[in-house]
């Protein structure tokens, strides 16, 4: 297969390695002056259309793994509005995967959801990746999008500070997290677009996450344990307080994905 990666990332970088070891051809394209000596790569700005006018459009599947500098507004407009477009034009022979987030499920009271639940997206990067979603499912039929929770295994978790000065974490109601590690997204991504190559794929949308469905103290408490320190505090909150939802990705299991973290390490 011969594949553009646009997006150089933790997960970008790792997923080209995967597939060029498979024997894939296999080019990255990211913004700043790379320092590759194995894999291919191109220098150009998505939002840029100028930058492709050096570029050849003869790849079989784009893979967009790109993520915003920033949480702004414009840093994700520039992105997944005026970048995925130029790419989605140039490229328009192109099978895409658009790597997106589970964060377009706005439920918050502990709803079990999959992807036959509908997105309510309840903040503005939300709504820009649902309608970036959109925009690549409607281009080509074959397109798909994977929307992964947070992602795990990249350094030390968040929770590890608020632990180590004894901070409260919500105990009641339960504050369901939905975690994958960095590995299942590689994996993920790599069965994904093997799947669709042999042309076995029904769907278009996929949800990724791990089976734990934590609570966010049951996390801490795992996260304590694993670094020696004490046990969170609780915290209570009234009951109708946010307590996020727990996501499923049964239809990747049933698709015959097989976790190499089913549960959070």
């Amino acid at each position: 297969m011969k594949i553009l990666i646009v997006g150089s990332g933790n997960i970008g970088t790792a997923v080209a390695y995967a597939l060029s070891k498979k024997g894939d051809d296999v080019t990255i394209l990211k913004r700043s002056p790379a320092g590759y000596h194995d894999i291919k790569y191109i220098q150009a700005d998505t939002t840029k259309q100028k930058s492709f006018k050096m570029l050849n459009s003869d790849f079989e599947y784009v893979l967009f793994i790109a993520a915003p500098d920033t949480r702004s507004e414009e840093t994700y407009k520039d992105l997944y509005e005026i970048g995925l477009t130029n790419a989605l034009s140039f490229f328009h022979t192109s099978t895409f995967i658009f790597v997106s987030s589970t964060a377009v499920y706005g439920q918050s009271q502990g709803e079990l959801v999959d992807e036959n639940s509908h997105a309510r997206p309840n903040n503005f990067r939300a709504e820009i990746l649902l309608n970036a979603e959109q925009k690549v499912l409607s281009v080509h039929e074959k397109n798909i999008v994977i929307r992964f929770s947070g992602i795990y295994g990249r350094g030390e978790s968040h929770l590890l500070p608020k632990l180590k000065n004894s901070q409260e974490i919500q105990f009641e109601p339960p504050y369901y997290t939905n975690r994958i590690h960095r590995e299942d997204c590689i994996g993920i991504i790599v069965f994904l677009l093997e799947k669709l190559y042999h042309d076995s794929l029904d769907d278009n949308i996929y949800l990724a996450t791990d089976k734990s469905n934590l609570t966010l103290y049951a996390l801490a408490t795992k996260i304590a344990e694993q670094h020696g320190v004490p046990h969170p505090k609780k915290l209570i909150l009234d009951k109708k307080a946010n307590q996020n939802k727990r996501l499923s990705s049964k239809k990747l299991e049933k698709l015959g994905y097989r976790f190499k973290y089913p549960t959070y390490h």
